[in-house]
């Protein structure tokens, strides 16, 4: 995969956790929506309205900065986030591009745990 193939905007499509145990759950209620946006000179901006099943709190989490995508990893350098921890961070995901769908993958977790995959599937829209 190279940056040609994800500058632009895409909408999250669904977001899933597998467990080690190969059970995948949806803990992102119907709510849940997100735009990801990758820019031809090395940034990214995503925007996410999280419904979030199992607390029943709707969270709004943003973050944005530059992006480095090397093989099939993509590193997010967060310059600015709406939760103050992630600024300064790299957030490393595994990446994958088929059937127009690209998947950013964190294994383990933060949001769901050290023995879960989380998936979030994405679809170009611009």
């Amino acid at each position: 995969m190279q940056s040609k193939d994800i500058i632009g905007t895409w909408r999250l499509q669904e977001y899933r956790l597998t467990n080690a145990d190969g059970s995948v759950s949806h803990p992102w209620g119907p709510g849940s929506d997100a735009f990801l946006i990758y820019t031809e000179d090395g940034h990214m901006s995503a925007t996410l309205r999280i419904d979030d099943t199992r607390s029943g709190a709707m969270a709004f989490q943003a973050v944005c900065g530059a992006y480095v995508l090397a093989d099939n990893t993509m590193t997010h350098r967060i310059a600015l986030s709406s939760t103050p921890e992630l600024a300064g961070t790299d957030q490393v995901r595994k990446v994958r591009l088929k059937d127009g769908i690209y998947v950013l993958s964190a294994s383990p977790s933060i949001y769901g745990g050290p023995d879960t995959t989380a998936d979030l599937l994405w679809r170009r829209i611009g």
